[in-house]
């Protein structure tokens, strides 16, 4: 017969109970444990990410301002000598042009012969203002929509650019318009070649203030 006033704690089976909930809580206890030194160890490891990567984006913001203040530098250099170039080569040009004036007196050279002088000018033109091309051809025939042919006195060309040249003792209004739409027709037989280079021009001889104004308005390289 059962004793009713046994002691609880004698019971084996609250015995039992009570050291499963003893091992479970102590289990417990270590895997929380376990789990809050990854957690530790993961803020710890972003943080560090977080920070490396802010220093990171620091230094890239920095070289990119360096290089853009780099560029800036470069572009405004590059500008300044272009336009010094340009003073330097009509200076060269008004000479060259008086000297082949007082030629065409006193010989009584032909048209022909000053209009080769003027294209040995306008290549010296632009070799001064630093342009570097590694091909020029002269007179070179392109065919216009009507089928008639065109010539253009100049082409220098390089991996970038091709530059037109139209020779004119005094160009006026007409020559620039006329060389524009030579120059427009010539893109757009290259385009047709998949040739996407950039395609300007230019005119070479003495213009006037209002004549360089609008060659300059028209896009032309003066």
């Amino acid at each position: 017969m059962r004793n009713n006033d046994q002691n609880p704690a004698e019971d084996p089976a609250l015995d039992m109970i009570r050291k499963y909930l003893r091992a479970s809580s102590e289990r417990l206890e270590i895997e929380l444990g376990i789990t809050l030194e990854q957690f530790n160890e993961s803020s710890e490891k972003f943080e560090r990410q977080r920070r490396r990567s802010d220093e990171q984006l620091k230094e890239s913001s920095e070289k990119y301002m360096l290089e853009m203040e780099k560029s800036r530098e470069y572009l405004r250099t590059a500008s300044d000598k272009f336009l010094h170039d340009i003073e330097k080569s009509q200076e060269h040009y008004k000479s060259a042009e008086t000297q082949a004036d007082s030629a065409v007196h006193k010989e009584d050279k032909s048209t022909k012969t000053t209009k080769k002088l003027n294209k040995n000018i306008a290549k010296l033109q632009f070799n001064e203002m630093g342009f570097v091309f590694t091909e020029k051809s002269y007179n070179k025939e392109i065919t216009n929509p009507d089928n008639s042919v065109t010539n253009i006195d100049i082409i220098m060309e390089n991996d970038d650019l091709v530059l037109a040249v139209e020779v004119k003792s005094k160009p006026n209004q007409q020559d620039i318009d006329e060389h524009i739409e030579r120059v427009e027709l010539l893109q757009r037989i290259a385009r047709r070649r998949n040739d996407f280079r950039e395609y300007r021009g230019t005119i070479s001889g003495t213009m006037s203030r209002e004549i360089h104004e609008y060659a300059l308005q028209k896009g032309l390289l003066i």
